[in-house]
């Protein structure tokens, strides 16, 4: 296994993705079927396009998280 080296360090672009939003809800049941619906769209996106047994792939770490601001 190669030890982890940085981008900076290969000189190279790391590509990345950014989602920031500040969603108001109108109630506690809103919240939780925006939350249902978010995992289910995420968990289909994932289906389509994770490739675990791709020798060419490089994996990603996707992180989604709601918090009162």
């Amino acid at each position: 296994m190669r030890p982890h080296i940085g981008a900076t360090a290969t000189k190279r672009r790391v590509a990345t993705y950014a989602i920031d939003a500040e969603i108001r809800f109108a109630t506690a049941a809103d919240r939780a079927a925006f939350a249902e619906e978010l995992g289910a769209a995420v968990k289909s996106l994932v289906g389509k396009y994770h490739a675990e047994h791709s020798p060419s792939g490089r994996p990603h770490r996707l992180v989604v998280a709601m918090h009162p601001a």
